[in-house]
């Protein structure tokens, strides 16, 4: 899951990074007034469930990356620890993303 994330975070801003640079030459608008009156155009649900995917995704890769360096340091790499911190690290994650998704 931790370089799934990965992959997905980097492929959003590759995506968009390159959206946004062809956008003048194909029509396109991406300012951020633009952006941000069309998604405020969207129902509540959707644009919480938007939020909240984005941001676990975000907060799980973050917490996980933690989670890794605290591995590097040797501490917490007993297979009781390891499933712990594992869980706790998905606990996290959704719960961050939700108080993220109502911001």
């Amino acid at each position: 899951m931790h370089r799934i994330t990965g992959c997905t975070l980097s492929g959003m801003f590759y995506v968009f990074g390159a959206a946004y640079l062809v956008a003048p030459y194909m029509g396109w608008h991406l300012e951020t007034a633009v952006m941000a009156a069309s998604i405020a155009k969207w129902p509540a649900v959707i644009k919480i469930f938007s939020k909240f995917s984005i941001g676990w995704i975000f907060t799980y890769k973050s917490f996980n990356g933690v989670r890794h360096l605290m591995w590097d340091t040797a501490s917490m790499i007993s297979n009781k620890q390891v499933n712990q911190s594992g869980w706790f690290v998905v606990g996290a994650s959704a719960l961050a993303a939700l108080a993220l998704a109502f911001v």
